[in-house]
């Protein structure tokens, strides 16, 4: 077909497209705008990377740990990994520089929940919780019409993407109504805390492990998208039990729990099938361990639900064995091509400078996870940071090759 006949110009542009359909990285677009993209994941890994390493290390007052590790640590992070993952699931250009005020809107909402929560005060200010709902939704527009925009069907991250979005407004709106109503804060909060947590992080994190895995792990998966096209209903729905079981409802909580291990064991079946994930000088290892401490985590929260545990165990055994891992795992596979886009200076070297005994700071944030379970938080918050150390000194050593290695020509 030519292109001067009907359909000859959309022909065209799909033969450009289909091509670069199995390739992890975001379309080869203008190179200003894909470097702006790189950038921005470096900044935010760098923040990320501070917070969880002083809140690790140093400990802040008990009513602001969760917003450090969550609000102030890991929710501007994400935004960050859904702007960067949204044009690879929708086979789009990468996203200009102007998209930056989204992660930092909500990197400002949850320093001030942070500060509220440290000076006493018990529930954050409403305009933080407005601040951080406005970005949800402006993030949530763009990959919307990101999607609306694509050639061809976007891949079935992006619905997790969403529905994530989805839960963390759903979360926000419940401590807004909590301002409203302070004689519902516990329920309100026990709601909020739940659907961030259960929702908005588990629901992206095992969308991106769906995809980052075998990119990770330097392997073709292609049940992936079906998979998640299949799960999503058991993991949003077992995220919406667990939220609200939180309300005194364990049964309807151990549920959600039960719902959302089907999607996992489905994907830790997977992993298990490719050993090259589990070896010790492989970044993917953390992200392999920490679909496990997600795991732990869900049947910990079921075992808080009918007594057993305190919150804050849980909350500290969601840091140490299911977001460390997966953080760092995440940036040492993704550092790398963030540094060198073109892979024409130092991305192999780098790659291999981030896996070098990546098992190490995973034996570090399991025997973190292990203490928290033991109830000894101190041994907890020190091999936390050993595991924080060992991740910090692998990403100096990469920036610094980056830096001396010469540009090509």
């Amino acid at each position: 077909m030519s292109r001067r006949e009907p359909g000859g110009r959309a022909l065209c542009r799909a033969a450009r497209v289909v091509p670069w359909a199995h390739d992890p990285r975001p379309r080869a677009a203008p190179v200003k705008a894909r470097l702006s993209g790189h950038r921005l994941m470096l900044v935010a890994a760098a923040v990320v990377a501070a917070v969880l390493l002083a809140a690790a290390v140093l400990g802040v007052p008990t009513p602001a740990r969760a917003h450090v590790l969550l609000a102030l640590g890991v929710a501007p992070l994400i935004f960050c990994a859904m702007i960067y993952f949204t044009p690879v699931l929708t086979r789009g250009e990468a996203p200009g520089i102007g998209i930056v005020w989204i992660p930092l809107a909500a990197l400002i909402a949850g320093a001030l929940a942070v500060l509220g929560m440290s000076g006493g005060v018990g529930i954050p200010a409403p305009w933080s919780a407005a601040l951080a709902l406005l970005a949800t939704m402006a993030l949530a527009y763009w990959m919307w019409t990101r999607a609306r925009r694509a050639l061809l069907a976007a891949h079935a991250g992006l619905q997790w993407y969403l529905l994530a979005l989805g839960a963390f407004a759903l979360g926000l709106l419940a401590i807004l109504a909590a301002h409203r109503w302070p004689g519902a804060w516990a329920p309100l909060r026990a709601l909020h805390l739940h659907l961030n947590l259960v929702g908005f992080v588990g629901l992206t994190a095992v969308g991106t492990l769906n995809v980052l895995l075998p990119t990770a792990g330097q392997y073709q998966d292609p049940t992936a998208s079906g998979r998640l096209r299949r799960h999503w209903p058991w993991a949003a729905g077992g995220s919406a039990l667990i939220a609200v079981g939180a309300l005194g409802y364990p049964l309807l909580g151990a549920a959600g729990v039960a719902a959302w291990l089907y999607p996992l064991a489905v994907l830790v079946a997977s992993t298990l099938r490719r050993p090259p994930l589990w070896r010790w000088h492989r970044s993917a290892l953390g992200l392999a361990v920490a679909l496990l401490g997600w795991s732990a985590t869900l049947i910990a929260g079921a075992v808080h639900g009918f007594g057993g545990w305190s919150g804050e165990q849980v909350l500290w055994l969601a840091a140490f064995g299911f977001l460390l891992p997966l953080i760092t795992g995440a940036v040492a596979v993704l550092l790398p091509v963030w540094m060198d886009p073109a892979s024409t200076r130092c991305r192999a070297p780098a790659e291999r400078i981030m896996s070098r005994h990546t098992g190490v700071r995973v034996v570090a944030f399991a025997g973190a996870a292990a203490a928290v379970v033991l109830s000894a938080h101190g041994v907890a918050r020190a091999a936390a940071a050993l595991g924080v150390a060992a991740f910090a000194a692998a990403a100096i050593a990469a920036a610094v090759l980056c830096l001396r290695s010469p540009r090509a020509r």
